[in-house]
C-alpha cells in the first residue's frame, strides 16, 4: 500500500528509499521516529517546515537525532499572515534561536527560510538552495515536517515548478531537432 505522493513519485519514475508509508491506521509519535530513523545514516538535504503560528507545537523535539551530520533548511511556513511591517530578520533570528534550543546548533540565519507555501512567497528560493545543496553533496532532498505544517503544499510547488522545467526542456528538445 503507497500514500498518493509515492504512488506519483512511482509512476514518474521516482522512488523513495525510507519506508515513509504505513499501512497502521494509527501514526503514533514512535512510529514516526522510527519511519524518519534511516534518515541519520543517509546522505542527503533535508528541508525541515514549521508552522510560525504554531512553532512549539509543530517542532519535532527528536529532530537533532533524526537529522544527524545531513544539512537542514529550516522552512517557517505561513509567513503571509504575518503583518505586512513585520522584520523577516527578526522572525529568522527567533527561529534560529528556537532551533538552537531545541538541539540544532549548527542552524544559520541563511538556513532559516520565510516562505508561504500557500502563495508560494520564498518557495523559489528554497527549492534553489535546496537543489544546489543536494546536487553539491550528490544526494535526495527529504521534506520532513509536523501534520499541518505544509509540507504537501510546499512538494505541490515543487512538482509544479519540475513539471514546468520537463515542459520546457521537451519544448526546447522538440524545437531544435532537426527533422
Amino acid at each position: 500500500m503507497y500514500c498518493l505522493l509515492c504512488s506519483l513519485s512511482d509512476c514518474l519514475g521516482f522512488f523513495c528509499s525510507v519506508p515513509m508509508c504505513s499501512t497502521h491506521d494509527l501514526l503514533t509519535p514512535l512510529h514516526f521516529q522510527e519511519l524518519l530513523k534511516p534518515l541519520r545514516k543517509m546522505r542527503c538535504v533535508i528541508v525541515y517546515i514549521v508552522d510560525l503560528f504554531d512553532f512549539h507545537g509543530s517542532f519535532l523535539y527528536s529532530i537533532p537525532r533524526i537529522v544527524g551530520d545531513n544539512p537542514v533548511l529550516v522552512i517557517a511556513n505561513k509567513i503571509d499572515l504575518f503583518p505586512k511591517d513585520i522584520k523577516f530578520s527578526r522572525v529568522q533570528h527567533w527561529i534560529k534561536q528556537e532551533c538552537r534550543n531545541r538541539g540544532l546548533h549548527d542552524i544559520t540565519a541563511g538556513q532559516v527560510h520565510l516562505v508561504s507555501c500557500k502563495t508560494g512567497f520564498g518557495v523559489s528560493e528554497v527549492l534553489r538552495r535546496a537543489y544546489q545543496s543536494a546536487e553539491d553533496r550528490g544526494c535526495d532532498i527529504y521534506v520532513i515536517g509536523a501534520a499541518n505544517a505544509g509540507k504537501s503544499t510546499f512538494i505541490n510547488h515543487l512538482l509544479k515548478v519540475s513539471c514546468c522545467l520537463l515542459c520546457a526542456n521537451v519544448l526546447c528538445a522538440a524545437t531544435t531537432f532537426l527533422w
